[in-house]
């Protein structure tokens, strides 16, 4: 366990935690809405 008094070192891994976590929803969501949008369009065509 990582002692209380590296209060910076935590911080700065939680933001890149939440950073990387909102990069990932962000990708993961505009991957989906591509294929529900591609989806239709590819059998159509």
């Amino acid at each position: 366990m990582r002692s209380h008094f590296n209060v910076g070192t935590t911080l700065d891994e939680s933001v890149f935690m939440v950073m990387g976590g909102a990069a990932y929803l962000g990708w993961a969501l505009t991957l989906g809405l591509g294929i529900l949008v591609a989806g239709p369009w590819a059998s159509a065509g």
